[in-house]
């Protein structure tokens, strides 16, 4: 009899970090241990080998059960391996409507597979915050943590006794076994994770730290677009992996937890050994994410996507945002080589006269007179008339701000 393994998450149990593991060994899974990590969707299976965000082999499985094709013939693309155990792992397992996972369960029956469902649950507390982030994350929340914990409701419990309807199915704690997930996913196979050779070391689809949140909060109600949303909490985790300012229980927000639990929140926090007070950010950490949500922004405008009339005016808005911030990129680069190379690539955004003289101004407010002086230059390079560029070159000289810019084309 052939087994089937259904990793179904649960939600913020770290998924997506598990789907990397079984995607960048499926061979030595296969091989080493007789266990089949069939990936149909090949962008998902690139994305996760790479440890950027997927939702598993079992989106692919997902996606035609419910778009109304038949479940055996999908089931059976993941049992056609050679070994006598697969494996299909996707969080949106409990998605599936009730009859589709029946008919999962009939079909199995009939083909003589085994199945057996094995889920992590979170501790609710953390979970709160972990579900709240997510929804900033996915552009659905634009409110505080207090708004949302006023609507807490424990999900893993009823998502469990949904599927345990169909399936067995086996929970592990996420909370005592966070550093090692995989090992303790495996040791419910009966195998050694331990061996697995290769294993990320960094978190993948980590949660936006408590200044992200407070941009990304701003972003969803200012834009109510789950593209924006999407694009830059997606661009901030997979380009800046650090862990970032957790989002912190205030008392206001622990207790409405509690409650939600039927829990005491004075006990329950004396329990726990926690000191509720409200989060404070740090200053400069806010004004170095504000630079990086930027730069997710000027990603998203030139992305095709952003041609569309989705966001009106974005890629305009922002092209010029992109340049500057290419520009400055590589002003401070010590190598000419690398930094004229780099000036070129921010002179790419650039379309007229004017914004050649936004980025040489931008850079010469700055003290990058070199920077700024190359801009001019590659203006003459990239067609721009003789008298664009002395126009140019004069607007900055006028300028009492950009005197040591001035001095240098003079010293020219």
């Amino acid at each position: 009899m052939k087994t089937l393994y259904l990793h179904v998450g649960f939600p913020k149990t770290g998924s997506s970090f598990l789907q990397t593991v079984f995607a960048r060994n499926a061979d030595f899974l296969r091989d080493e241990y007789g266990l089949d990590y069939i990936q149909p969707d090949d962008r998902a299976a690139e994305a996760a080998r790479e440890g950027r965000i997927s939702s598993g082999n079992g989106q692919w499985f997902i996606a035609q059960a419910m778009n109304g094709g038949e479940v055996g013939p999908a089931l059976e693309r993941y049992l056609e391996g050679p070994s006598g155990k697969s494996l299909l792992s996707t969080e949106n397992w409990f998605k599936l409507p009730s009859e589709a996972q029946a008919e999962v369960a009939a079909y199995a029956l009939g083909r003589g597979v085994k199945i057996q469902a094995i889920a992590f649950r979170r501790d609710p507390f953390e979970l709160a915050i972990s579900g709240y982030l997510q929804g900033v994350k996915r552009g659905i929340a634009a409110n505080p943590l207090e708004a949302s914990t006023k609507r807490f409701s424990y999900h893993h419990p009823v998502y469990e006794a949904a599927i345990g309807a169909h399936f067995p199915i086996e929970t592990i704690d996420y909370s005592e076994n966070r550093d090692a997930l995989a090992a303790a996913f495996l040791a419910r196979l009966d195998l050694d994770g331990s061996r697995l050779p290769d294993v990320p070391a960094s978190v993948v689809n980590r949660s936006i730290s408590a200044e992200e949140a407070v941009y990304l909060r701003r972003l969803n109600a200012r834009h109510k677009d789950a593209d924006i949303a999407a694009h830059v909490s997606d661009y901030l985790v997979e380009n800046y992996p650090f862990a970032g300012t957790p989002v912190a229980h205030t008392e206001e927000t622990f207790g409405h937890v509690a409650t939600a639990l039927g829990l005491d929140p004075v006990a329950e926090a004396a329990r726990r050994g926690l000191t509720l007070a409200p989060q404070k950010l740090d200053p400069d950490v806010m004004a170095e994410t504000a630079f990086r949500v930027q730069e997710a922004l000027c990603d998203f405008a030139m992305k095709a996507r952003s041609d569309s009339n989705a966001v009106p005016g974005l890629k305009a808005r922002n092209r010029l945002l992109r340049a500057k911030l290419t520009g400055l990129n590589a002003a401070v680069m010590r190598s000419k080589a690398h930094r004229e190379e780099a000036m070129k690539a921010a002179c790419e955004y650039l379309t007229g006269a004017e914004d050649y003289l936004a980025l040489a101004t931008y850079l010469a407010k700055r003290n990058y007179a070199s920077a700024a002086l190359t801009v001019c230059n590659l203006a003459a390079e990239n067609g721009r008339s003789n008298a664009d560029v002395v126009a140019l070159k004069e607007s900055l000289n006028t300028r009492p701000v950009l005197r040591r810019f001035s001095d240098w084309v003079r010293g020219r």
